[in-house]
């Protein structure tokens, strides 16, 4: 299940010009866990997903995924990873 972590305009991350989106989702099939997508908006064209975080229940693991062969500023990755600790509960 998906759920829109930031679902309004004032909600959205800027940064370098670009805006991007923070989707939390619970996953139960493929494996057992709760994770994060960011989505890069644009402006047009949109990139799409570019990172995954994504904490497995099952083995306690959490993990990051890169979407993209495109350079993402630097403090964008810094606050993802550090606001996904926070919901992950870890120490970030």
């Amino acid at each position: 299940m998906n759920v829109p972590f930031r679902d309004s305009p004032a909600d959205r991350w800027e940064y370098e010009g670009r805006f991007y989106t923070v989707t939390a989702f619970s996953d139960v099939s493929a494996r057992d866990g709760y994770g994060w997508e960011l989505e890069d908006l644009g402006p047009a064209p949109g990139r799409g997903v570019v990172l995954v975080a994504f904490s497995d229940d099952t083995t306690g693991a959490c993990t990051l995924r890169v979407f993209t062969d495109q350079p993402l500023p630097f403090a964008l990755v810094q606050r993802f990873i550090g606001e996904a600790a926070q919901a992950f509960s870890l120490d970030a």
